[in-house]
């Protein structure tokens, strides 16, 4: 259990949830958490029903559920629930997506290992789980960044830094926030943790994986099996976001050269592979140069 100096909310942004995947993740986090905020972005006006059906089961759960009257983005919806939760004042926010599923007392250890952490002088931005993404049956650990690559690392046993954090997961203390400041909500859904966790760098913070908490999440709508690798399938709204915010970052000072490097590398394999596997080659074509100028205009939030 926590101890009594620390407070824990969790912030889920919901979009349309599945009830059964949504219940799978109320489970795995009661008696994790202090309390859970529900920050909703969805369409479907029968979202609030489903999470007061799913939370009355479980009675001890302290629940706040907040609609917005529009899909707001990932980043301004991440942004309201760490506000609400600093109102409560929370000592950390626990950053989840609607499909994830924690592993048991995932939330105690890793206050613990943010403590030795900490004891030990460094500086801790943010500590997250490994992830097991339940489409492709990979597991992702700490991440560092090449110019040419991305590399994973196989150690189960040590905490490790990190390049970056996937948002779901990620633990974060209010004293940090303070500091770095919340989401940057130009970007509105993608590279919103990877910005975060480059900008928490030019503070002097790292972000750290606690590589033998291992928890399931799904990433995008499907994968195909090209060029020997798993390319994660999204749509064509999430490609256009994907283009125009890794040329935004390219173009930020804050973020680091080799990662830089990486995404000038990356950005033109996206495209191409997202070309030519696509039904309407013509209509990719004009969203990606649609991307491509709004990011060099820095035409940045919501554009679609």
């Amino acid at each position: 259990m926590l101890n009594k100096t620390t407070s824990v909310t969790g912030i889920i942004v919901l979009y349309n949830p599945d009830f059964f995947a949504l219940k799978k993740l109320v489970d795995s986090i009661n008696h994790q958490l202090d309390r859970v905020i529900f920050v909703d972005n969805s369409i479907d006006e029968n979202v609030e029903d489903m999470v007061e059906e799913i939370c009355s089961i479980y009675n001890e759960l302290n629940f706040i559920y907040e609609k917005m009257r529009h899909n707001i983005g990932i980043a301004r919806a991440q942004n309201q629930g760490i506000k609400i939760a600093l109102e409560k004042n929370s000592t950390h926010i626990l950053l989840l997506d609607q499909d994830s599923v924690l592993p048991r007392n995932m939330v105690e250890i890793l206050i613990n290992e943010e403590s030795k952490l900490i004891a030990a002088g460094k500086k801790v931005a943010a500590i997250g789980p490994s992830f097991l993404d339940i489409k492709t049956n990979q597991i992702t650990g700490a991440v560092f960044i090449t110019p040419f690559y991305k590399k994973i690392s196989k150690d189960k046993s040590e905490v490790e830094a990190t390049d970056y954090l996937i948002a779901s997961g990620t633990l974060i203390r209010s004293h940090v926030i303070d500091i770095v400041g919340g989401m940057d909500e130009d970007f509105y859904i993608d590279f919103v943790d990877i910005e975060w966790c480059e900008r928490s760098r030019t503070y002097g913070y790292q972000c750290f994986v606690v590589p033998f908490l291992l928890m399931k999440h799904s990433i995008g709508n499907g994968n195909k099996h090209m060029f020997g690798k798993n390319v994660i399938l999204h749509s064509d709204f999430r490609h256009y976001y994907v283009v125009r915010n890794m040329i935004h970052l390219i173009l930020r000072k804050n973020i680091i050269l080799r990662h830089k490097l990486y995404l000038l590398f990356r950005l033109p394999l996206f495209i191409f592979v997202h070309t030519i596997f696509s039904n309407d080659k013509y209509a990719k074509v004009k969203l990606f140069k649609t991307a491509i100028i709004d990011a060099i205009k820095n035409r940045m939030g919501k554009r679609l």
